[in-house]
């Protein structure tokens, strides 16, 4: 079954309002465990988390199925919260090569 955008973003609201929580729980919550939503089991895939300090915008990619999703936010420094997007994106893994420059000894 191929799940829309639309899909996800409909369970992870629903996941929310049954948690009872304001914000990105679902989100929040995808770091530490396999969430089941109604549509499937969720897992984190890969993620650039907040760090203490300055601003800086966040990400994670996760995965129902075989399909994976990524959820954009950002890392407030004046509050220490995170703000997630509501929209929800399909992506898909590109592997790429990259090069690194060391010293020639």
């Amino acid at each position: 079954m191929t799940l829309s955008t639309i899909d996800v973003e409909m369970a992870i609201a629903a996941h929310d309002d049954a948690a009872g929580s304001v914000g990105a729980t679902f989100i929040k919550k995808l770091r530490y465990a396999t969430i089941p939503l109604s549509i499937g089991d969720t897992t984190e895939v890969d993620a650039k988390w907040a760090k203490k300090g300055g601003g800086e915008d966040i990400w994670a990619v996760f995965k129902i199925g075989d399909q994976l999703f990524r959820a954009e936010g950002y890392h407030s420094p004046f509050t220490g919260g995170e703000e997630w997007e509501k929209t929800i994106t399909e992506v898909k893994q590109i592997p790429k090569t990259i090069f690194v420059y060391e010293p020639v000894v």
